[in-house]
């Protein structure tokens, strides 16, 4: 299974866990302005196809400050959030915490996978733990975003972006969860004898003394990780918010509203529906390669039950 088909397997698989939205590739862009924070509150992007983030600008800052130093949609005006409105627990993931789709089971010794019949799973591995942050004004995100939608697909879909951002991937940012290192990897077999490991590299880490993850695989399944520098928490492996979307014109026409904002959070266990039409203009959506560690140790196995 090739690494461009992998988030449309990550996703479905993890998301019906309650976490909110998995982003197979969790790291942020190195050109974002977001590269040292990760995602954060307010963060207007769109999800991409090679299943990372994008970050356009964050809606609960200024024009002038310096996240939205890439520029805003002419007329923007912020939205004002109460002050001590964010609801944050550093310390949601405990160290080696493994987040797993449904039928998945954790070892903490080598065990090979066996299914008699097709199935798919996804795995995500928080090595130092992880934090969770979320917004307690959803309301306000959501009268937001219903307002502002046809402006910000036609200011970014428009002759000037060009970004090509289809209805559905526009992203607003309520929630998130962080942390400084992660591995993850999903399947998709027509037979058993799927095998799982994750390994080790032994070095300078910040705060296990592991400079990087991989995965040792038996059937090529695509596979990502990763440990930030220094003692960043820049690493977004769910995000939560609304999904926004605009519809068409026959939809329109037959008495539907224009824009469509959805919840993708703790309580939805279904992936934001993507459609194919590109509101205002079109563009090419960009994609990210990651890096893999040196194998070293066996941290887990996991099997499909």
């Amino acid at each position: 299974m090739s690494c461009q088909r992998a988030p449309g397997i990550y996703v479905p698989m993890l998301i019906p866990r309650g976490h909110g939205y998995p982003l197979w590739v969790p790291r942020p862009h190195a050109d974002s302005p977001i590269m040292n924070r990760g995602i954060d509150i307010g963060d207007l992007g769109y999800l991409a196809d090679d299943g990372s983030f994008v970050f356009l600008f964050n809606v609960c800052h200024d024009a002038e400050d310096e996240v939205n130093r890439e520029g805003v949609p002419p007329g923007f005006v912020p939205l004002r959030v109460p002050d001590n409105g964010t609801l944050t627990d550093p310390e949601r993931y405990t160290k080696n915490s493994a987040i797993l789709s449904y039928g998945m089971k954790k070892k903490s010794i080598s065990l090979d996978i066996s299914a008699s019949v097709p199935c798919k799973g996804a795995v995500l591995v928080l090595p130092d733990g992880g934090g969770s942050y979320d917004s307690k004004h959803l309301g306000l995100f959501e009268e937001y975003g219903a307002a502002h939608a046809l402006s910000w697909f036609e200011y970014f879909n428009g002759p000037t972006q060009r970004r090509q951002i289809r209805s559905g991937m526009l992203y607003l940012v309520t929630g998130c969860d962080k942390c400084h290192s992660w591995a993850n990897t999903c399947f998709s077999t027509q037979s058993g004898g799927v095998s799982l490991k994750l390994l080790a590299s032994a070095g300078a880490g910040q705060f296990t003394g592991i400079s990087g993850y991989t995965w040792e695989v038996q059937n090529d399944e695509p596979v990502n990780s990763y440990v930030a520098p220094r003692d960043l928490t820049n690493q977004t492996v769910f995000v939560r918010g609304y999904s926004i979307s605009i519809r068409d014109r026959l939809s329109r026409t037959l008495g539907s509203k224009s824009v469509e904002v959805t919840m993708i959070g703790a309580m939805n266990n279904k992936p934001p529906r993507i459609g194919t039409s590109v509101p205002f203009e079109s563009s090419t959506t960009p994609t990210t390669v990651t890096d893999l560690g040196t194998q070293v140790s066996s941290l887990f196995s996991f099997y499909k039950s």
